[in-house]
């Protein structure tokens, strides 16, 4: 793991993200369930800083952890912003299919 206190809060949460992400593709439930809720806090930290991107990897740590009402969020506020932006899309699948 990085020494968070040398990145910006946008690195840190995108770093926490790498590692959830990492951590599904490898079918690893532990890791997945240790770091999911420090990156969804570490989103939070950011407040107004939330484009698009941050919000797609937000939905995707809660798919991460069964959440599907957590990607149904993040999927409506980005497709708020832009009704067609495809990470609100995919989100909207995602949820879908969960």
């Amino acid at each position: 793991m990085p020494d968070f206190d040398q990145l910006t809060p946008r690195e840190a949460a995108d770093r926490l993200f790498d590692h959830v992400a990492r951590a599904q593709s490898a079918g690893d439930t532990a890791q997945i369930a240790q770091f999911a809720p420090m990156a969804l806090q570490a989103y939070a930290l950011l407040q107004g800083d939330l484009d698009a991107d941050a919000r797609l990897h937000i939905g995707l740590i809660h798919e991460a952890v069964g959440d599907r009402a957590g990607v149904a969020a993040e999927a409506d506020t980005i497709l708020r912003a832009s009704a067609t932006h495809l990470f609100g899309l995919d989100l909207r699948m995602r949820a879908a299919e969960m």
